[in-house]
């Protein structure tokens, strides 16, 4: 039989790997979020109730820098709205939205409405 991993060494190999992820965030080029929001938006948009819709958000909460410009932050901030309230009670979908939202506050024009979430 092929070598196995017990489910604490797997659980830690995949914590790590999302950790260098996350980490790794800072190092991407300024611009980049354009083409990360790109990759995903279809999904996050218009396959909720799917796997490719939390695939989507999670990908975006990995590879997403913070700290992107607030005129990205502007157009985005709508559809991010859009696509958390397509999808109810679901607790992890909601507190991944949540530090989305916190992130993007940081940078975002004053002008945006937050009242709103």
């Amino acid at each position: 039989t092929p070598p196995t991993m017990t489910n604490g060494r797997y659980n830690t190999c995949i914590k790590r790997t999302a950790q260098l992820i996350k980490a790794s965030r800072r190092y991407f080029a300024y611009g980049e979020e354009n083409g990360i929001w790109d990759m995903v938006k279809d999904d996050l948009l218009h396959s909720s109730h799917t796997n490719k819709c939390f695939r989507a958000q999670i990908m975006l909460y990995l590879l997403l820098p913070s700290q992107c410009p607030p005129e990205f932050y502007g157009r985005i901030l709508p559809l991010w709205l859009e696509s958390w309230s397509n999808i109810d009670r679901c607790i992890d979908f909601d507190f991944v939205w949540l530090i989305m939202f916190s992130r993007a506050r940081k940078y975002c024009a004053s002008d945006f409405d937050w009242s709103i979430i």
